[in-house]
């Protein structure tokens, strides 16, 4: 096997995993999030619900990072662009009809990968997964982070560095000068740090949405993305071609999908909005 564990310590995987990405029951988010003053978007967003081109197909394509591992079927980035002109109007017209809802429920699987963050592994939380996408999928929600990234920086909370125009290097250097300026003017400060664990993967779906819709996202680009995340499912592999059960994925965002920083932000940015409301 690729790791020496048990199997006692599989099934301790496998029962990790299903706890991780099964539905947990929500107090009213809707009304929480209406309560909050939640940026919103104001100009037209009409260009999110473009009729899907070829162009932006074989772009989103051009875009995925190379040399990622593949899904079960073996298929790749540089294989599809190497038999482009032979396949593209099979792809394109796959993806189109997805973006109808036409999705075959393999290209919504996931594959969880774990790497052992050491040696002498005996916890599930000791390795690190890694969810490896269909590369069909990655390129149909490349396509969705492409269209809406304009419009990220007006729905993102102006304390949350997760946009193009404030990124991480900015909040350290503003976390640095802040700290630089208490000391030289002999001001007493904390500074707190919130390490989430699982952050990615506890995400409620249920919550996104309300939280997309409550900033103007029209419906059917929401739907269009969580039509990606509906009745599917993942696998761990343990080794080459020995794979768990099927594990439903009822919650969470795929690291590894193009989409999954972009809503992991919302999830994250109405807790920011209500701290700074009660600090």
């Amino acid at each position: 096997m690729l790791y020496a564990v048990t199997k006692r310590l599989l099934k301790q995987i496998l029962l990790n995993f299903i706890q991780i990405y099964t539905k947990k029951k929500l107090l009213n988010c809707r009304q929480f999030l209406a309560s909050l003053n939640l940026p919103k978007i104001f100009k037209d967003t009409s260009a999110l619900l473009n009729p899907i081109t070829k162009y932006e197909i074989l772009a989103s394509l051009k875009s995925l990072a190379s040399g990622s591992a593949p899904s079960r079927n073996g298929v790749t980035r540089e294989l599809l662009l190497c038999y482009w002109q032979q396949i593209k109007k099979f792809v394109c017209n796959l993806i189109i009809d997805m973006f109808k809802g036409n999705i075959p429920p393999q290209i919504k699987e996931g594959l969880i990968t774990l790497l052992p963050k050491k040696q002498g592994i005996c916890a599930p939380n000791e390795f690190r997964p890694i969810c490896i996408n269909n590369t069909i999928y990655k390129i149909y929600m490349k396509i969705l982070a492409t269209r809406i990234e304009p419009f990220l920086e007006e729905i993102t909370f102006q304390h949350q560095y997760a946009v193009k125009s404030k990124t991480m290097d900015t909040a350290i250097r503003l976390a640095h000068e802040i700290t630089v300026f208490a000391n030289i003017m002999n001001i007493p400060f904390f500074k707190v740090i919130h390490d989430q664990e699982k952050a990615f993967d506890r995400a409620s779906h249920n919550y996104i949405i309300e939280d997309l819709r409550c900033r103007g996202i029209p419906e059917k680009f929401i739907q269009w993305i969580f039509q990606m995340y509906r009745d599917t499912y993942v696998r761990i592999k343990f080794a080459e071609g020995e794979y768990s059960s099927k594990i439903q994925y009822e919650r969470g965002a795929k690291q590894g999908d193009p989409m999954s920083a972009i809503i992991y932000c919302r999830a994250i940015d109405a807790f920011l909005v209500e701290m700074e409301r009660r600090l």
